[in-house]
């Protein structure tokens, strides 16, 4: 599985900042949960659904 890194500087007032910094934090989590979900899918069964119907329905 390829690795993707994205590096970036954000150039804003602290208030700005905090708003962004915790939007990335709360996507992170669904990323992360959502990858969680998907290889316990796999070690179950071997194969893993990521249709968009199967996405949405482990994001709610």
């Amino acid at each position: 599985m390829p690795l993707i890194t994205i590096k970036a500087q954000v150039h804003a007032d602290p208030q700005t900042k905090a708003v962004l910094k915790d939007a990335m934090f709360c996507a992170t989590k669904v990323y992360n949960g959502l990858l969680w979900h998907l290889r316990k899918e796999h070690e179950e069964t071997g194969e893993v659904d990521i249709s968009r119907k199967n996405l949405n329905r482990i994001l709610t």
